[in-house]
């Protein structure tokens, strides 16, 4: 079974450069509401696969321009975890740093903002087993920390992740997870030494062959 994580197209949002604790909840719900630049012709065929959305416009936006109009999911358990204010002021403060001490507190659990990273887990291990009750291929698109929350989710679960960064996901990127199957040659790409996909598997196999004759 493979897993398509998708991040969202770029927002046609702009942040303020500084502002007050006020400014910054209030760009943070303009962000929640804004849509987004036009995709750069990355379409793609989702035949065989279902389609999961958050219900935020720029996912909505960024489905129906990598597939068109076609069947999806969109579900609120895909919605980017809030952030709010980590302090009340009216002192105007850089929006970089606004965003990266509410970030903070949503990762270290604070009660300031609305929901924590563990709440904001226990939300893609729900999307998670909803995709594989159904045995299903499947796409998802939702925001970078969304992302982020399902990857560890799914690493938990033994999934092989296969992205091209490390640390951050860039607009458009596609995540691919997949499922280790039992007879696996345990590279990166899934492969079953009953029929190897690519040489890395092939060669397990040829070696674990090998080895069991010497035995």
């Amino acid at each position: 079974m493979r897993i398509t994580l998708i991040r969202t197209e770029k927002p046609d949002f702009t942040p303020p450069r500084r502002c007050s604790s006020a400014g910054f909840e209030a760009a943070c719900k303009e962000y929640a509401e804004t849509g987004i630049i036009p995709c750069r012709e990355k379409t793609m065929d989702p035949r065989g696969r279902s389609i999961y959305v958050s219900e935020e416009r720029r996912c909505l936006e960024t489905a129906a321009a990598l597939f068109g109009d076609i069947a999806l999911t969109a579900t609120p358990l895909l919605n980017a975890p809030p952030l709010s204010a980590f302090t009340d002021t009216a002192r105007e403060l850089p929006f970089s740093l606004w965003r990266g001490m509410a970030y903070l507190q949503w990762l270290f659990g604070s009660k300031r903002q609305q929901e924590s990273r563990t709440e904001g887990r226990k939300r893609a291990a729900e999307v998670i087993d909803r995709i594989l009750s159904a045995r299903e291929n499947a796409i998802v698109i939702a925001d970078e920390r969304m992302l982020s929350l399902l990857i560890a989710e799914l690493k938990s679960r033994r999934y092989q992740i296969r992205r091209g960064g490390l640390i951050r996901i860039d607009h458009l990127e596609r995540i691919i997870a997949s499922d280790n199957e039992p007879h696996c040659g345990g590279c990166m790409y899934n492969c079953r030494l009953a029929n190897p996909g690519c040489m890395i598997g092939r060669d397990k196999a040829k070696r674990a062959a090998q080895k069991a004759k010497l035995l």
